[in-house]
């Protein structure tokens, strides 16, 4: 039901060969693991990785929505809520980054993760790219750079330092004016720094 890349190839259901979004963003989990190993140590990485997968699938594409032929396919096998919404995740989103004390549920990395591309999708809105907009280099540079630079230090700050990294980047490249924005937009999403 899935897609994986298995170091040499990406191997997919006939059936997700047709769906450009999911097949991207399994080679984008092999592209970004690729480009820092040292981070796949940390155990909060994963929903931070899958953000950042959404939002360079979501940005290539130049769609918002990703996984709607997914759920069309494979309904029968998913939740009733992702069914209902149909689709698996979308960057143009007002999630919050839920607190350490959370359900488990809330803390599922996929969830978090959609959280963390709604975030990344602000920065990109914020470097004037349109929703629809295919490619970003500015907002895109900004997030491979910082994802570059982010080391394993401790689990309970890699989001935090990630994103005062990608507010650094942005006020060296757009000005403080759109950084401020930016720290307020993760502000708003429940992560300060």
């Amino acid at each position: 039901m899935n897609a994986y890349f298995d170091g040499s190839k990406l191997v997919t259901a006939p059936e997700i060969a047709t769906m450009p979004d999911i097949y991207l963003r399994e080679y984008s989990h092999h592209v970004f693991r690729d480009t820092n190993l040292s981070i796949w140590t940390i155990d909060s990485f994963f929903p931070l990785e899958s953000g950042t997968d959404n939002y360079f699938v979501a940005g290539y594409l130049g769609q918002t929505v990703l996984g709607r032929g997914f759920v069309q396919t494979y309904n029968k096998q998913l939740p009733a809520e992702i069914v209902a919404r149909g689709f698996l995740r979308t960057t143009a989103n007002n999630l919050r980054f839920p607190p350490p004390d959370a359900p488990e549920s809330d803390l599922e990395a996929h969830r978090v993760g959609e959280v963390w591309s709604g975030a990344l999708w602000d920065l990109r809105i914020l470097s004037g790219c349109g929703a629809s907009t295919s490619r970003c280099p500015a907002a895109d540079r900004l997030v491979l750079d910082a994802w570059w630079s982010t080391q394993p230090q401790s689990d309970a700050t890699i989001g935090r330092r990630f994103a005062a990294d990608l507010v650094q980047r942005m006020r060296r490249a757009e000005g403080e004016e759109r950084a401020a924005k930016m720290r307020a937009a993760f502000a708003g999403r429940g992560l300060t720094f």
